[in-house]
């Protein structure tokens, strides 16, 4: 008897011990809304006072939409999220709010009361939910509330994971996240929201086709100053000269000779100052060796010049067929995940279905940036 004594006397004490606890924060919750707003705020440091558990046993006192009387919940929750916004609180504090949420959010299987804390979130949360809201983004009722408040906090990792997740979506889905993707003018959602714009589903249409006119008449993003380069060198002039020499041997059909003088150029010319010239060759190499110049392609995207690369791949397209578009799949697995990014938006570009296999398989990269761009790639080769 004894033993099942002290067996028993810790359990009983966690059960008082919580009795007392929620008997405790009912009081506290019997004097919200408060009288005044310094009073409110100061219930709201009290109820923070108690850690984040006491938000997570706030959370579970919500029942909306259901005939218990949880106004005083409800008051309480939404004082402290204010709290939790004003720009002289603490960093930790915030976080401890949030923390909180994020526990209610976990414990709770209502629907209503998830898609509550989720707009609490909304308010309070910063990059520090995105992975939790990212959760619900293609769940039926909350991916609608999710993209809502990733949308409002607007921060590159929110918007990284709504881009993501329209890549995925099916169906009624994709409407919240085209309508986040548009309030936040992602000029880079462009591409699917276009092929969107003509999908079968008329709802989809007019919601892309919205999105995508948000976008357009935003003003566009400050351009970034011209690099400069040394066009006036004696050095550049003799450069550039040479380059057109090339292109008349080409002309003349000397194109062997001309090819041995661009090649020059392009292995040569890795001063970023001569990028320009290094470009121009390349893309006169391609005009006049065309199959033969993909070698000098594939190099290119080991270069740390992403102006190079560019216009390697702007080259791309240039020099069809199923062969080539293999070439470039597999120099996917040995180019860093920016270069790959680089190179998976050409494939969709380029139109051949043939790289869909390997397209599935990198949106299952570790990358989410990857990701997207194959999720985007694979919606233009799929139309």
């Amino acid at each position: 008897m004894k033993r099942y004594v002290q067996w028993m006397m810790p359990l009983v004490l966690m059960w008082s011990s919580s009795v007392v606890a929620e008997g405790a924060l009912d009081e506290l919750l019997q004097r919200f809304p408060g009288q005044n707003q310094s009073e409110t705020e100061h219930l709201a440091r009290e109820l923070l006072g108690r850690g984040p558990e006491a938000i997570k046993a706030l959370c579970g006192m919500l029942h909306p939409f259901s005939v218990t009387d949880d106004s005083a919940a409800q008051f309480a929750l939404n004082a402290i999220t204010v709290y939790a916004t004003c720009p002289d609180v603490a960093e930790s504090e915030r976080l401890a709010v949030v923390k909180g949420l994020l526990l209610g959010l976990d414990a709770s299987q209502d629907l209503e009361v998830k898609a509550l804390i989720i707009r609490q979130l909304q308010f309070c949360g910063k990059d520090e939910v995105v992975a939790p809201l990212a959760a619900y983004l293609d769940d039926a009722q909350l991916g609608e509330p999710a993209a809502k408040a990733l949308a409002a906090i607007a921060t590159p990792a929110a918007t990284r994971v709504l881009a993501d997740a329209l890549g995925r979506a099916e169906g009624d889905r994709r409407l919240p996240l085209i309508t986040a993707l548009g309030t936040l003018l992602h000029r880079e959602s462009i591409p699917i929201l276009t092929v969107l714009a003509q999908d079968e589903d008329v709802v989809v249409q007019f919601a892309a086709s919205r999105a995508l006119a948000i976008i357009a008449a935003a003003p566009p993003p400050p351009e970034e100053p011209e690099p400069s380069y040394p066009t006036d060198s004696e050095a550049w002039r003799r450069i550039e000269a040479k380059i057109s020499e090339a292109s008349a041997l080409a002309a003349a059909g000397k194109k062997r000779q001309a090819a041995r003088m661009l090649q020059q150029h392009v292995r040569e010319l890795i001063d970023p100052a001569y990028t320009p010239l290094r470009s121009a060759a390349l893309t006169q190499l391609v005009a006049v060796q065309g199959k033969g110049s993909l070698k000098h392609l594939l190099e290119a995207m080991n270069s740390d010049n992403p102006e190079y690369r560019a216009a390697a791949l702007g080259c791309a397209g240039k020099i069809p067929g199923r062969a080539v578009t293999r070439r470039w799949v597999n120099t996917l697995n040995r180019v860093s995940p920016e270069v790959q990014v680089e190179i998976i938006r050409m494939l969709g570009e380029r139109g051949d279905p043939s790289a869909v296999p390997t397209l599935k398989h990198m949106q299952k990269n570790a990358e989410p940036e990857v990701q997207r761009a194959a999720a985007i790639a694979l919606v233009l080769l799929q139309k």
